[in-house]
């Protein structure tokens, strides 16, 4: 999970890369719909959802924290 609440293939697995796309494209409708609901942006709900999701997820999941840098949770 990177830090714009989307998916990010690490390392080789070019397999899940079409999966990963299809999961964005999701995320990125969900976000819109949200931002213009609310009348933030999509960028600020999939930073907030970021944030849900890395404090959500189980400990060996990789995350990406705000600046930018990748860490096991």
């Amino acid at each position: 999970e990177n830090n714009r609440g989307m998916l990010e293939v690490r390392g080789s697995a070019a397999d899940a890369a079409t999966v990963v796309a299809e999961e964005n494209r999701d995320r990125e409708a969900v976000y819109a719909l949200i931002a213009k609901d609310t009348g933030a942006t999509s960028d600020s709900v999939g930073r907030a959802r970021a944030k849900q999701i890395a404090a959500n997820s189980r400990p060996g999941v990789w995350v990406q924290d705000e600046a930018g840098a990748w860490k096991k949770k």
